[in-house]
């Protein structure tokens, strides 16, 4: 590894985490762009406040805790307090094929929901 590296954040980090750590696959954000123009859309599980990331075949939460679920995992999803009021936000559920727990990403922007439908 050279002891300087210049490129795209991505590629940097890309390269430290290959030759540092040994990950060799590293996963970007696809097409997916917000109603604001960004790859991820703030959000919360539970108590904890994250990203998710809306992949090409995957979603990811980013934060506490680290959730990566595949569509191919994914039995259903749900959409929950969509309808037109006062309320800002929705909650995306995910529902997958084994027997766990759903997965629930709560208070996400209205604006996103053409987006994710």
């Amino acid at each position: 590894m050279k002891p300087e590296i210049e490129g795209k954040l991505y590629d940097v980090l890309s390269t430290l985490f290959n030759n540092l750590v040994g990950i060799k696959k590293i996963i970007v954000p696809g097409e997916f762009k917000s109603s604001r123009g960004c790859k991820a859309l703030n959000c919360c599980v539970k108590a904890a406040d994250g990203y998710i990331f809306p992949l090409k075949s995957s979603i990811v939460f980013i934060h506490k805790p680290v959730i990566y679920v595949r569509h191919s995992e994914l039995n259903y999803v749900e959409f929950s307090r969509t309808e037109a009021g006062i309320v800002r936000t929705f909650d995306l559920t995910l529902k997958l094929l084994k027997d766990v727990p759903s997965i629930t990403f709560l208070s996400i922007d209205k604006e996103e929901y053409n987006i994710l439908v």
